[in-house]
């Protein structure tokens, strides 16, 4: 986003902390209000002399309360006064760590794994006109390439997920004696595990080519298309291999030391966030497929 978008300003005062690791960034999208309709957020950012002032209300921001930089979308225009429902929208970089106090209140969320996640009351944010990342109200298109990225990112970690959930099972059914036998010489055993793995193996190859659009950048459609299948066949293959462990598992699976029932809880997050399944599913039957929109 801020290689392809950002101004001179942003890239030469941000970028190279943030890519090499040194400096964390958070974005905050989401609002109460809107969920996943992002086009109809609240927060709203007035221009005042060479600043933006901003107040609003944003949630399930992972890790601010520990990021030094946060990429803030907000409208510059009101949803009412656009033409197009997409315009109006504009993107910050905010440096936190320069934020006037009282500006930003944040509180956690509590979650049910391992999630660091906030609510965020904004009032009286200021943030310097040179920290808007490409042009004012052309937000949602910069996003877009953000969002895909994203996508491809949890696509990542559902794979990764699905793979240890895979090598858990595979070791545990490999010890476990039960009737005499290793449980893994079950065939109730190993074609639940064959199957997620001969699954998985699949979702990697339209993973790794969907990687390739990424790279080349050209084709957005094409990008958006492999970022959002990807997001879905990835995150569905890890929750059917964290189910096919916790079977073979047994009750010990419950277990806090077995670590399954943790991951399993953290892939649960991704059947409905930073997309639900059912969303994708609408995006592959209206762009793909140009079924009649249903929303």
């Amino acid at each position: 986003l801020l290689v392809r978008h950002a101004g001179k300003v942003i890239r030469e005062k941000y970028f190279r902390e943030i890519a090499n690791g040194a400096k964390v960034l958070s974005l905050a999208l989401t609002e109460p209000e809107s969920g996943s309709d992002s086009t109809k957020i609240r927060t709203f950012a007035e221009k005042k002399g060479n600043k933006y002032v901003v107040k609003g209300h944003k949630i399930f921001i992972s890790r601010v309360k520990y990021s030094d930089f946060m990429i803030l979308v907000a409208r510059t225009k009101p949803y009412e006064k656009v033409e197009r429902k997409t315009e109006g929208i504009t993107l910050f970089v905010v440096d936190l760590r320069e934020v006037k106090e009282g500006s930003i209140e944040m509180r956690e969320i509590r979650t049910m794994s391992n999630t660091a996640a906030y609510e965020l009351f904004i009032d009286g944010l200021e943030i310097p006109e040179e920290n808007v990342i490409g042009e004012v109200d052309k937000g949602f298109y910069y996003l877009l390439d953000l969002l895909n990225a994203e996508r491809f990112m949890i696509a990542a970690e559902m794979i990764g997920n699905a793979e240890w959930f895979i090598n858990k099972a595979s070791e545990y059914a490999k010890n476990r004696v039960v009737f005499d036998k290793p449980i893994g010489s079950y065939q109730g055993v190993q074609f639940p595990l064959a199957k997620v793995y001969a699954e998985l193996e699949a979702v990697k190859a339209y993973f790794n080519e969907g990687l390739k659009y990424l790279e080349e950048g050209s084709d957005v459609k094409g990008i958006g298309n492999y970022a959002n299948i990807s997001k879905y066949l990835a995150t569905e293959i890890a929750w059917e291999a964290g189910n096919v462990a916790m079977d073979i598992y047994g009750g010990y699976g419950y277990a806090v030391d077995s670590n399954v029932e943790r991951k399993l809880r953290e892939t649960r997050l991704y059947k409905v966030a930073p997309v639900s399944q059912n969303l994708v599913l609408a995006y592959v039957a209206h762009h793909i497929l140009n079924l009649p929109r249903s929303y």
